[in-house]
């Protein structure tokens, strides 16, 4: 129920309960950009790309994203192990990622925005194996 699919931006904005115009106008405002190959809004280098159908939308909800220190993990995000050596097929991202922000908590964005990131990193890679 918190993930929703369809093949036109109308469709889309219907099932997120949205102005399917606003919807509509941003997403030809990225593809105008995108097809440029530039990002003004926030400056992004990667995954700057023209987007088509099908659409997806995830609905946020509240949840635990983590915990405080959480598993040593090395630049890869791969999780260590007891002598620093990374546990094959084991990842961990945001707050379950230990160390990444420092021996605290962010109760903020910056928790999701870290979390969004380290994902994307780890699914890149692993898509790339």
């Amino acid at each position: 129920g918190y993930l929703h699919k369809a093949d036109t931006i109308e469709e889309l904005a219907k099932k997120m309960d949205v102005s399917s115009e606003n919807l509509a106008n941003t997403l030809a405002s990225w593809n105008r950009y995108a097809a440029k190959g530039v990002d003004p809004t926030f400056g992004r280098k990667e995954g700057v790309a023209v987007l088509q159908g099908p659409f997806y939308a995830y609905q946020n909800r509240d949840m635990n994203i983590g915990s405080i220190a959480g598993l040593k993990v090395n630049v890869d995000l791969q999780v260590l192990d007891n002598l620093d050596n990374p546990i094959q097929g084991l990842y961990a991202i945001g707050q379950n990622a230990g160390g990444w922000i420092g021996g605290y908590y962010p109760g903020s964005g910056t928790a999701l925005g870290g979390s969004l990131n380290q994902g994307r990193k780890v699914g890149k890679e692993l898509a790339e194996k």
